[in-house]
């Protein structure tokens, strides 16, 4: 064993596990277009056939797929941040804030607050 045999395997073990699994992860819909698309397939095929016993296993396989499908999705539903009315709050004020209208020291002509310079007259709003 050489070098390279040893810089595998220590980048193997600093490699994070769960990370990993994270990358690979599969989303909920297409769990779901999997399930469909084996069940639809299997149901086409035992259709066409006289003895239907070895497709049933394949359509049962894609009814298992659908049900994790539907099932990542009602999780990911379930799970997702909901914003607090603090939050709602605090971002309706910045917004506010954002479009608040202010005068113009030298010409006295409305200027929103967002803005560094007037727009009449050009002097330094801020």
């Amino acid at each position: 064993m050489g070098n390279t045999t040893k810089k595998i395997i220590l980048i193997f073990n600093k490699s994070n596990k769960g990370e990993i699994l994270e990358k690979y992860k599969l989303p909920g819909w297409l769990w779901l277009i999997f399930g469909l698309a084996i069940s639809i397939f299997a149901q086409i095929v035992m259709s066409n056939q006289e003895n239907p016993t070895a497709m049933q296993l394949f359509f049962y396989i894609g009814l298992v797929f659908i049900a994790i499908g539907v099932f990542k999705i009602i999780i990911k539903i379930m799970l997702k941040p909901k914003e607090s009315k603090y939050e709602k709050k605090e971002a309706l004020s910045e917004q506010n804030n954002k479009f608040k209208v202010i005068l113009c020291p030298n010409c006295k002509a409305k200027n929103y607050n967002s803005f560094n310079y007037c727009r009449n007259c050009g002097t330094k709003l801020h």
